[in-house]
């Protein structure tokens, strides 16, 4: 990293360099740094991991971002403005971070996540900011040379991790990822099937009627619930339910995906539906399940929202149900009041 005295002429006659950034230190002010891009170039306050956006020049002038940084690096060795610094982390800590959740079980998905972003984008041992939303243009074009599916998924894969990250450190950006436009992909689960009859055989022998349910009525690829649970202690009242590649798990945390499928209600109507106390159909028509989605993925609703299996057995009237009390250390068979 060279040092040099930031003037108006060096910046006027940088080279600049076809892709990547580079990055040009004030060799008198410490931290005073000039990232020079193909079209741009943008000045900084950066010591101690953690950097200040002082603004572009030309259209910050320079004697006016000199004074911004002199002014910046008084406050911040005397803690006076450490509120202002953004958080400049290594991309491997977040990943690291991201992979650490305990919700998070499926060591498949861990080391998609790992690999996708240390092997396909070799962004590991960078740091958060010096990744920029060009990188990510240019990355997501290089990559869908192996395959669009690739591209998207290392790049959705980054966007998944900054953002969990962000809700850590607020004092994190925007992911450089959040305005690429995906590449359309080829749905897998339409692709032909030979024998039908024994494809049918193996779904039905799968053990788990989600599992069973995401190969029958092709769930896409990336599939994800938002659960609102209105009278549930705050902090946990949201929840996720995400497939993704045959996988499944159940988030307290936002995983950052684009949600499918928005279900609200109540924790005792959503226990109650899940045993089959209480019908999905009669719930969806009195509005105390709300459900609000594309058609094609509520009319299969029953079947990847899992109820229970007991919730297929049929019960009997509410005026024909029998509580059981002890009493006396024996069960008492009790009619319910109707």
């Amino acid at each position: 990293m060279p040092s040099v005295k930031l003037t108006e002429t060096f910046l006027k006659s940088v080279e600049r360099p076809v892709s990547g950034t580079a990055r040009y230190w004030d060799s008198e002010i410490k931290g005073f740094v000039a990232h020079v891009q193909k079209t741009t170039t943008t000045l900084y306050y950066d010591r101690d991991n953690r950097r200040h956006l002082i603004g572009k020049y030309p259209t910050v002038k320079l004697d006016k971002a000199r004074e911004a940084a002199r002014d910046l690096d008084y406050r911040l060795r005397r803690g006076y403005a450490r509120h202002v610094a953004q958080s400049n982390p290594m991309i491997a800590d977040l990943v690291g971070q991201y992979c650490a959740r305990p919700t998070l079980r499926s060591e498949k998905y861990k080391e998609q996540v790992r690999r996708s972003i240390e092997v396909d984008l070799r962004w590991a041992n960078k740091r958060a900011l010096d990744i920029t939303p060009e990188m990510c243009r240019d990355m997501h074009q290089k990559l869908a040379k192996r395959g669009v599916t690739v591209a998207n998924m290392a790049l959705q894969y980054f966007n998944t991790v900054w953002n969990f990250a962000r809700r850590m450190d607020r004092n994190l950006p925007e992911s450089p990822a959040a305005g690429l436009e995906w590449f359309p992909e080829k749905k897998a689960l339409n692709a032909p099937i030979c024998d039908l009859v024994a494809w049918k055989k193996a779904v039905d022998a799968i053990e788990n009627p989600v599992h069973r349910a995401a190969y029958m009525f092709g769930l896409p690829s990336l599939f994800t619930v938002r659960f609102m649970f209105a009278d549930a202690p705050e902090g946990i009242r949201e929840h996720w339910l995400v497939f993704e590649q045959g996988e499944v798990d159940l988030c307290y945390i936002d995983p950052g995906h684009d949600v499918d499928v928005n279900l609200e209600t109540d924790l005792k109507t959503m226990t109650r539906i899940w045993m089959g106390w209480r019908d999905l159909d009669a719930a969806l028509k009195d509005d105390s399940l709300q459900v609000t989605g594309p058609k094609a993925h509520l009319s299969t609703m029953r079947e990847w929202l899992g109820l229970s299996r007991l919730a297929h057995i049929a019960k009997r009237p509410p005026q024909e149900r029998v509580m059981r009390a002890m009493s006396g250390g024996s069960a008492a068979v009790i009619k319910r009041e109707t």
